[in-house]
């Protein structure tokens, strides 16, 4: 019986100094995060600057659609502008931008060179008249990300 209990403390004592010794996560230091106001300019950890010029309301069937009015410039050469690397937030939701007319000066996936710029619209749908906390957010596929906070949309 005492042999069992010695057994038993040394298999705890083994488990808690293991948990200890874990390292702990570090997040990627490559990681940059930027919040601001529709109309502000942000910049990428690259350089380039992104600007959500406006953000449309209009009421849909069963919900709203949004238009974004974005301008992208490139602070490198050969950078691919993509219109699905922008998403539009709302409480804990995450939209994915949907095709919109190509007469409705839709974003187009484009490749541009340092200094060169694109503007363009991206669109939108969620199913609610008026979802609360509404951000656009861009993410270029590694952790970074900008988001612009939708105060009143147009």
């Amino acid at each position: 019986m005492v042999g069992l209990a010695i057994l038993a403390s040394s298999l705890l004592t083994n488990v808690s100094s293991s948990e200890s010794s874990e390292p702990e996560l570090d997040l990627d230091p490559d990681q940059h995060i930027v919040e601001v106001a529709v109309g502000e300019t942000a910049t990428t950890k690259d350089g380039s600057r992104v600007t959500v010029e406006a953000v449309d309301a209009q009421p849909a069937d069963h919900g709203t659609a949004y238009t974004v009015v974005v301008e992208y410039c490139a602070a490198e050469d050969n950078e691919l502008v993509r219109p699905a690397n922008f998403r539009m937030l709302h409480s804990q939701y995450t939209h994915l931008a949907h095709s919109i007319d190509p007469s409705d000066d839709a974003l187009e996936v484009t490749r541009l060179d340092a200094g060169e710029c694109a503007t363009g619209n991206v669109g939108f749908f969620i199913a609610e008249e008026e979802p609360t906390e509404l951000k656009v957010d861009y993410r270029p596929g590694d952790l970074s990300s900008l988001t612009w906070v939708v105060d009143d949309p147009e």
